[in-house]
């Protein structure tokens, strides 16, 4: 795998990419991962790092990556005339440019899949440049090569998907969409029923005993709709004085601990800061009376809400098609993308503790029914399957 990013991580695509290996391992592969200075290595995971870099790096694109790729360039390359893979899995767009310049190197012919978490365009370039349409199309036709370079390509949700045949004339039978997925053993419901560990994390953030938790985990940025979520507050905290909202994640904690303390809120929140995909999450979940994932409507999926039901918590979310696919009925969906709509579903889910309890059971079925990780992994094998038969594209 050349995985461009930081890697492993505690959020979106560090999270994605280990749970797609610790899949294929337990299905009899064997997987190398060629990834930035930048991360932790997982136990059990054979990860070659570029020498060069930052050890701690911010997620999101910056042109700073540019010098990062370019070495993963080389260490791919030498990665895979010693290792000879039978399939290279491209992660991100720029996956791809790594993963063709390390098959030239070696003379190779092993067919490239990409692994597209979203559009380059949308949530990288797009970003840092709305107002220049040239660096725009430019970045539009480097995201367009990188689908034609791949032989099958795989994304996180069906709006990408069904955009990707539409917008670069790619076929769509090479369009793939493999969800995110969850480790059911790691997040396990049944640790909401060990008071041991609910005492120790109230006792961690210093909230009270009998308290309300809603809690959030994952980046903290605009497109998570945290802004949104913290401006929420208030208005819950009127129905419930002793609520307590627990964010956990990075960076930019003290912009939205700053605009708490501005709300007259600061009392019921806590900023945990980075939270330990492992040791960690769950036991912080496990605490909690519901959850919530207020992320804006994207072409991104929305993975944290697998995690937050395979622990048995009803979660709020904002109503577009990836929630929608990813939670069922078993939803809890603000209908219009404000602070006003999320607070009144908040509300409303921590008034009605049978229908909270209902929602967690209907929630940890259907996890168990479509989303752990060994589900998510035989459809990409299915995947790997279809590019070796079809072969590589020169």
């Amino acid at each position: 795998m050349v995985a461009p990013t930081v890697f492993f991580a505690d959020y979106g695509s560090p999270i994605r990419i280990l749970g797609e290996i610790r899949s294929l391992q337990r299905l009899g592969h064997e997987v190398m991962v060629c990834t930035y200075k930048a991360g932790v290595d997982p136990e059990g995971v054979v990860t070659k790092r570029v020498r060069f870099g930052p050890t701690r790096q911010k997620p999101g694109f910056t042109f700073h990556r540019l010098h990062l790729d370019m070495q993963l360039m080389g260490l791919s390359a030498t990665a895979g005339f010693r290792w000879k893979p039978d399939i290279i899995h491209a992660h991100l767009h720029e996956g791809v440019a790594v993963s063709v310049f390390a098959r030239l190197a070696n003379r190779g012919r092993q067919p490239i899949v990409l692994d597209a978490q979203g559009s380059f365009v949308d949530e990288t370039v797009g970003r840092l440049a709305r107002r220049n349409r040239r660096l725009i199309s430019i970045a539009s036709w480097l995201e367009g090569m990188a689908y034609r370079k791949a032989d099958q390509i795989i994304t996180s949700s069906h709006g990408l998907t069904n955009r990707i045949p539409k917008e670069y004339c790619i076929q769509p039978s090479k369009v793939h969409t493999l969800l995110d997925g969850v480790d059911t053993t790691h997040f396990n419901s049944n640790l909401r029923f060990d008071a041991t560990v609910t005492n120790q994390v109230r006792s961690w953030l210093d909230i009270p005993k009998d308290a309300p938790i809603v809690t959030f985990l994952g980046l903290l940025s605009e497109l998570q709709g945290i802004d949104l979520l913290v401006k929420a507050v208030p208005e819950v905290v009127k129905v419930f004085p002793n609520v307590h909202f627990v964010i956990g994640g990075y960076p930019d904690q003290e912009v939205y601990d700053t605009l708490a303390k501005d709300l007259g809120v600061s009392n019921n929140m806590r900023f945990a800061g980075k939270v330990d995909y492992v040791k960690q999450a769950p036991q912080l979940l496990a605490a909690s009376t519901i959850a919530v994932a207020p992320k804006r409507p994207s072409n991104q999926s929305n993975g944290k809400v697998l995690s937050y039901m395979s622990m048995g918590l009803p979660t709020v979310v904002f109503e577009d098609e990836v929630n929608r696919y990813l939670l069922g009925d078993v939803g809890l969906y603000a209908k219009e993308l404000s602070s006003a709509s999320l607070a009144q579903v908040i509300v409303e889910a921590l008034s009605d503790q049978s229908s909270r309890q209902r929602l967690a059971e209907a929630g940890i079925k259907r996890v168990y029914d479509h989303f752990t990780w060994d589900h998510i992994g035989r459809n990409l094998v299915h995947v790997y399957e279809l590019a070796l038969q079809h072969g590589a594209r020169r």
